[in-house]
């Protein structure tokens, strides 16, 4: 986490992928400024997974040339986010990219978690929209 300390100036998509994998934090770049959020609970990742594999499901019945992933970055106007779960068209997952234009994510959804949920609830809804995201839910679970 060091490199985040020793950083000076705006912050770019390229700095942020260039940052060291750390499964402890996720981070996002709203606008210029670096958003760093604790790694979800377990209560969290149960309820993202539940929900992905449902969608899994129905894509594979539907037939849909879809992929549905979990905690993928997605590059977005304003910057960069890691929608918690999202639906996105296979062939560009193809090559494993690092980050995702927003233009292939069909769905982003955001589990709701008592550490961001003003990111959640607030800030991503606009972000999603502004990217042109066609769908977005967001899942509230109750504490």
């Amino acid at each position: 986490m060091s490199v985040a300390m020793d950083h000076t100036g705006p912050w770019t998509v390229a700095d942020v992928l260039a940052l060291p994998e750390d499964r402890t934090v996720r981070h996002e770049l709203l606008g210029e400024s670096l958003v760093v959020s604790p790694a979800p609970r377990v209560r969290h990742q149960r309820a993202s997974l539940r929900l992905a594999t449902l969608l899994a499901a129905a894509a594979v019945e539907a037939k849909a040339s879809v992929e549905v992933l979990e905690a993928v970055n997605v590059l977005i106007p304003s910057g960069l986010c890691v929608p918690d779960i999202v639906v996105v068209d296979v062939a560009p997952t193809d090559d494993d990219p690092v980050a995702l234009d927003a233009d292939v994510v069909h769905l982003a959804v955001e589990v709701v978690s008592p550490g961001n949920s003003a990111i959640d609830r607030k800030v991503k809804p606009l972000l999603y929209a502004e990217a042109a995201i066609p769908h977005f839910w967001r899942l509230e679970l109750v504490f």
